[in-house]
């Protein structure tokens, strides 16, 4: 079955239940920050759902997407749009970027593809252009834990290129230890190429003579957004 007729029948029959309790085309676009037409594209399935956008609507629906359509990570369909996590919509040059929890799951194998995220971050375009080659992998997660002080507070957020993950350029970037997704400062020797792997909290421990096949990175950490006050 193609994404276009999953995605059809999932919004037609949930919007038919939540009919009585006012859901209707003009609240599923205005949920995604879309203009009013968008809602019945997406609900005929002419408009896919990327994956940041899928836990929007489940959330204004009230209904779960069908397996694969973002909340599990199976795949049906060739077309499923679960390859574009940051896509521009709303506001014309601007992009929704996935933001996701610090801690992971258990059992979850590939980070953050198969999390759901807790929200969008709203970034220019052009912002990101000059941030990232490709922008459409770049995801963000909430800081929670003290180990990236004072880089990092409980609270802020780090947006993450998983395109970048060859840490012979030394760097903070994500790297999965357990269930987080954890920021530490990795360098790397010139001459034996092992890495050496620090928290910004000298609280913490740090790893020397670390081997690139033994440390599991997720992307270099592009940008961060703090409150301060």
């Amino acid at each position: 079955m193609k994404a276009r007729d999953i995605q059809k029948a999932w919004i037609t029959a949930a919007l038919a239940d939540g009919r009585p309790n006012g859901k209707t085309q003009k609240g599923l676009a205005q949920t995604l920050g879309l203009d009013p037409s968008q809602g019945h594209r997406i609900a005929m399935g002419q408009r896919l759902l990327d994956f940041s956008e899928i836990a929007l609507v489940e959330n204004y629906l009230g209904a779960r997407a069908p397996r694969g359509m973002g909340s599990t990570g199976d795949p049906i369909g060739d077309d499923l749009v679960l390859r574009d996590p940051a896509r521009t919509f709303g506001e014309a040059g601007f992009v929704n970027v996935p933001l996701f929890k610090q801690r992971i799951p258990p059992g979850t194998p590939k980070p953050p593809q198969d999390l759901k995220p807790i929200g969008v971050l709203k970034f220019p375009e052009a912002m990101l252009k000059e941030l990232a080659e490709d922008t459409h992998g770049l995801f963000a997660i909430e800081i929670a834990g003290d180990a990236g002080r004072p880089f990092l507070s409980p609270g802020d957020h780090a947006l993450i290129d998983p395109a970048r993950t060859n840490p012979a350029r030394g760097g903070r970037y994500a790297i999965r230890v357990d269930d987080e997704m954890q920021v530490r400062l990795i360098t790397m020797n010139p001459g034996s190429r092992a890495l050496t792997v620090r928290a910004d909290n000298p609280d913490y421990p740090g790893y020397d003579n670390i081997a690139r096949s033994d440390l599991d990175i997720i992307g270099r950490v592009i940008w961060i957004s703090r409150r301060l006050v």
